[in-house]
């Protein structure tokens, strides 16, 4: 019985049911807050971090900038794996920057598409270019909420195979006259 609550068992839905799910369940996913796509660059050397800055305003496209971010984050003081990270995935507006009320106010001053201007701080410097907002209410892009279709598509075939196991041991019970059913 286990087996069937593992993770292990399962197998990972295609694409075609992602889709299908999406498709279905649309209205139902719509975001219960808004989302955001940044590019956050911060470094203890702003020298380096104004380069960067400037590297970044020159690029016009999305594509682009994927590209060129991982180099222009690999600064002194930097994340780069978490700068990266971010930049590739819509966070929820109430989670991003959660413990730095520098970056939170200037995320929230900025419109889409808008570099903000490198701010120096106490322990650091940094600038946000976002990218992206989605807005409470709209029904995202599958990208946006792949991974979650997933889970769910997860869970319900999971849920299946437990009613099925338990129909499964019901009958031979049954068939064993060691169930009683009143």
């Amino acid at each position: 019985a286990r087996e069937l609550l593992s993770s292990e068992a399962e197998v990972e839905p295609s694409r075609a049911a992602v889709t299908q799910y999406y498709e279905e369940y649309a209205e139902q996913l719509r975001l219960r807050e808004p989302y955001v796509r940044v590019y956050y660059v911060s470094s203890t050397d702003e020298t380096a971090l104004r380069e960067a800055h400037v590297t970044l305003g020159r690029l016009t496209d999305t594509d682009s900038l994927d590209l060129a971010f991982p180099g222009l984050v690999d600064l002194p003081g930097a994340q780069p794996e978490v700068a990266v990270s971010l930049s590739r995935r819509y966070v929820p507006s109430s989670v991003i920057f959660a413990g730095a009320v520098s970056e939170r106010n200037t995320l929230r001053g900025l419109l889409v598409e808008d570099l903000s201007p490198v701010i120096t701080t106490p322990s650091h410097a940094y600038f946000i270019y976002l990218a992206a907002r989605k807005g409470e209410g709209e029904i995202p892009e599958l990208p946006l909420i792949e991974a979650e279709i997933k889970q769910r598509i997860s869970i319900q075939a999971r849920k299946v195979r437990v009613e099925r196991e338990l129909q499964r041991l019901r009958n031979e019970a049954i068939a064993r006259e060691a169930l009683e059913i009143k």
